[in-house]
């Protein structure tokens, strides 16, 4: 896919920025991953990748900034079916931020989108929430104070962050 600004040295340039990610993260592969989204300018290179391995499917999303020569990995997740139950998780810099399943079977070769009350966590609920926009601007501030220690938070029946009122 050709995205505006990449030029036709694109593969390479992709190619050589994986390679680079690899050796920060190795559960970062770099073969036969496509581009569907992405834009390149004098400060920042992004990309938003994915690729489809067996049942599995990979998500990737990241920022090269020239000046000066870093990387930022913005999400990493693998999504895939076992027993019959959805699972997806989140991988930043070898740490599970979130993983979840889905709480009812589905089919094999069926896409089904997912609604939070069908989702179990096995970790990183609060971390999903705030990923995905679902906490209060009060809420995302708490987040944003404790996310050392909230990300590392285990199971699904927990308590709603301070500043719900």
């Amino acid at each position: 896919m050709f995205i505006s600004g990449f030029g036709c040295n694109s593969d390479e340039r992709l190619e050589n920025h994986l390679q680079a990610l690899n050796k920060i993260n190795p559960n970062i592969s770099t073969e036969k991953w496509e581009v569907f989204d992405g834009f390149v300018d004098e400060q920042e290179e992004h990309f938003e990748l994915e690729k489809h391995k067996a049942d599995t499917s990979y998500l990737l999303s990241f920022s090269y900034f020239p000046t000066p020569d870093k990387y930022i990995v913005d999400g990493f997740s693998q999504s895939f079916i076992a027993k019959g139950h959805y699972h997806e998780l989140s991988i930043l810099d070898n740490d599970t931020m979130y993983h979840y399943f889905s709480t009812t079977e589905i089919e094999l070769n069926k896409s089904k989108m997912l609604s939070l009350g069908d989702q179990c966590f096995i970790v990183g609920k609060y971390y999903y929430l705030y990923l995905n926009g679902w906490l209060s601007e009060q809420q995302m501030k708490y987040f944003d104070l404790h996310k050392d220690s909230l990300t590392k938070v285990r199971g699904d029946e927990l308590a709603d962050l301070p500043g719900t009122e």
